[in-house]
């Protein structure tokens, strides 16, 4: 849509020109080498059996509430969103350890799965995250300052979906088992295990890094404790590699249309447009942002988030 609408504007040639020229700034940009950083420490995350360690003291901390499996896999998802960055992996990951237990203890099935998947959209929402690097490169804003920025949505999502939860069973007990008693020492057997993913959290997110310096640092650390555990025998550095290179050519390829597709809308001057009607109806800030959200649920019920972004960032930002 971006070579065709600028050809139409502009001629063939030009709108070559962008698309070539917008393909070797993408490929060039240094901020983008983030993006595969944090994926190859996902994979190397969940190769390391790191989502256990957080099931286990999330389970610690919340399994003896009523609906505490289904709390502990809101929790979890936010958990392993800190390694991954990605509401697929989260969702995934995450789900082949609870949704078992959940069925296994008597959990309903759309509480379970309701769960899973709604705890998988933290992966994109809870720092590091892909969706924000996306971001960050459409509208030239640091990739640091929105994952800073993102830390209190992704507790207040935490806090809505645990209190969610909490609704469904206290009006449909049927959904979840009844209460189990508090065991300190599961809790102080998970906190011991878990080291690794606190520290790791805290190097990666808290350390003096640039962000690129943080990515590095969070592979380097993924791939010690996957080593000290054993995990990276029988060819899993290359499940994991090649699992990096086929996720990362295909944000790639997103990046260089979306690059070419913004062009195209800059050249329409429909964000000019757009900012000067909504600036003649003289409506509140407020119902500007209630706008902009009914649009974004409705595409959401049709698009990938990813699209999404893609298509409406250009215009809307």
């Amino acid at each position: 849509l971006g070579i065709i609408g600028s050809a139409l504007v502009i001629g063939p040639s030009p709108s070559f020109f962008v698309l070539s020229s917008g393909t070797f700034d993408t490929l060039t940009n240094p901020n983008l080498a983030t993006l595969p950083l944090f994926l190859m420490m996902g994979s190397f995350a969940v190769a390391a059996g790191l989502s256990r360690d957080i099931y286990d003291i999330a389970h610690a901390l919340f399994g003896h509430f009523r609906g505490g499996l289904a709390l502990v896999t809101v929790g979890s998802c936010a958990g392993f969103g800190t390694l991954t960055g990605m509401s697929l992996a989260t969702s995934v990951t995450v789900g082949r350890i609870t949704l078992p237990e959940m069925r296994r203890h008597g959990y309903s099935v759309e509480l379970a799965t309701g769960c899973v998947a709604a705890g998988g959209t933290l992966g994109q929402l809870v720092p590091p995250s892909t969706a924000l690097i996306l971001y960050a490169l459409l509208t030239e804003e640091s990739i640091g300052r929105l994952f800073i920025a993102a830390f209190i949505p992704a507790l207040v999502a935490v806090l809505l979906y645990m209190g969610a939860i909490a609704g469904v069973v206290y009006f449909r007990p049927d959904t979840a088992p009844p209460r189990t008693p508090f065991d300190i020492r599961a809790l102080w057997h998970a906190i011991k295990n878990s080291a690794a993913v606190a520290i790791l959290f805290t190097v990666v997110i808290g350390g003096i890094f640039t962000v690129n310096e943080a990515a590095a640092v969070g592979v380097v650390g993924t791939v010690l404790v996957a080593l000290a555990r054993g995990r990276l025998s029988g060819g899993a550095i290359w499940e994991v590699c090649a699992e990096t290179v086929s996720t990362t050519a295909m944000i790639y390829l997103l990046i260089i249309g979306a690059t070419t597709f913004t062009f195209f809308i800059g050249l329409t001057g429909l964000p000019q447009d757009l900012v000067t009607f909504i600036g003649n109806l003289n409506i509140p800030h407020i119902a500007v942002i209630f706008i902009l959200l009914a649009i974004y649920i409705a595409l959401g019920m049709v698009m990938d988030s990813i699209a999404v972004m893609i298509v409406t960032v250009p215009i809307l930002a």
